[in-house]
């Protein structure tokens, strides 16, 4: 049985963004000052009227009533729906068999939720209940709200997940025993709910086999062309149709990149980490494996720990990197010709300086 069975989420700034005109009533700032108005959250609650919020909100900001209604106008003309969401959340109700269950939670008056019904690009079928603060009679982050909408759709706290983009609103959520996801942009969310209610191993793994061949890393948007990220994905999967081909034929010293060197020098030297976990995964021929770890002793320091270029000009040791290179000498056992390097490993494990 799925951990989660309903989702509750917020509409304004969530399904459903706005983008006043430049030439807008009032200026924006104006405008985000009467929508936070306590008279403002009285409308929302039911309390009030329009034409009493417009007045009074008017009042005490200095504002004509007048271009208040105008401004709300605007701001509901602009009104867009987020169509890809919204079909993203159809198909994760279809995927569980209807087992899952979507409901709207929202601040917002009658007149205005009349006008948001009225955006044609919607589909509200997609919800099985959709609760408003003027029904309530109480607004988030209010309590009261949400023990209205768990009770009203006799919803179980901790099976629902709640959205919303405003911090204050989920820590609300969260108080009553939901799953709060604060909204930031649409792909996290996604990316979240996909984690909550699939499965993540089967999702990798269909991932994997779907990009077989074209599995690069990325580093500020760059693919970097390396060999490093191949053998881990091979060494974890053992399936040589997901790597590049060269990955499994290659015998010899390995480099980090395939070609020249990106975000660094152009000529780039062989290294021992990359080298290590080639000859651990790929099993070459062992007089090859052999042949490389003898030459992989003539890097090593006065200290007696093992380097991480094939380059004396390129003076480096890391412990990560001696990790690999420990690795492949103790497969083929040889480890004792390491015996200095595994003792600078443990004394980095005991004395936690890789903190």
């Amino acid at each position: 049985m799925a951990r989660y069975d309903a989702i509750l989420c917020d509409l304004g700034d969530v399904l459903f963004t706005w983008s006043p005109p430049a030439n807008h009533t009032l200026p924006l700032n104006t405008l985000r000052s009467v929508l936070s108005s306590s008279t403002w959250f009285e409308y929302e609650k039911g309390q009030i009227s329009q034409q009493t919020c417009y007045d009074r909100v008017g009042r005490e900001l200095s504002i004509s009533p007048v271009d208040i209604r105008k401004a709300i106008e605007e701001s509901c003309a602009s009104l867009r729906c987020d169509s890809g969401l919204v079909s993203f959340l159809r198909e994760l109700k279809d995927s569980t068999g209807g087992t899952l269950r979507i409901f709207a939670m929202s601040n917002i008056s009658q007149p205005d939720y009349d006008a948001l019904r009225r955006v044609g690009d919607m589909d509200w079928s997609i919800f099985d209940g959709i609760f408003t603060s003027f029904a309530a009679g109480a607004r988030k982050p209010d309590l009261k709200f949400y023990r209205y909408a768990l009770l009203q759709a006799n919803l179980e706290p901790s099976r629902t997940i709640f959205i919303d983009d405003k911090l204050e609103n989920v820590l609300s959520a969260r108080s009553r025993g939901l799953h709060g996801l604060v909204y930031r942009e649409s792909k996290e969310l996604k990316q979240s709910l996909l984690s909550l209610f699939g499965d993540p191993i089967q999702r990798g793994q269909r991932f994997l086999k779907e990009n077989a061949g074209r599995l690069v890393s990325m580093c500020g948007g760059i693919a970097i062309q390396e060999n490093f990220a191949q053998l881990l994905i091979l060494e974890m999967t053992n399936d040589r149709s997901l790597v590049q081909s060269h990955i499994v034929e290659k015998e010899g010293k390995w480099n980090f990149f395939r070609g020249s060197g990106q975000l660094t020098t152009a000529e780039f030297p062989c290294d021992l980490d990359t080298t290590s976990l080639g000859l651990t995964v790929v099993r070459v021929r062992v007089n090859v494996a052999v042949s490389i770890m003898d030459e992989m002793l003539n890097y090593i320091n006065e200290d007696g720990i093992v380097q991480t270029y094939f380059d004396h000009d390129r003076p480096r040791i890391d412990p990560v990197v001696c990790v690999n290179v420990l690795h492949l000498f103790y497969s083929y056992g040889r480890g004792k010709e390491m015996s200095l390097t595994l003792q600078w490993v443990y004394e980095v494990l005991f004395h936690r300086a890789y903190i």
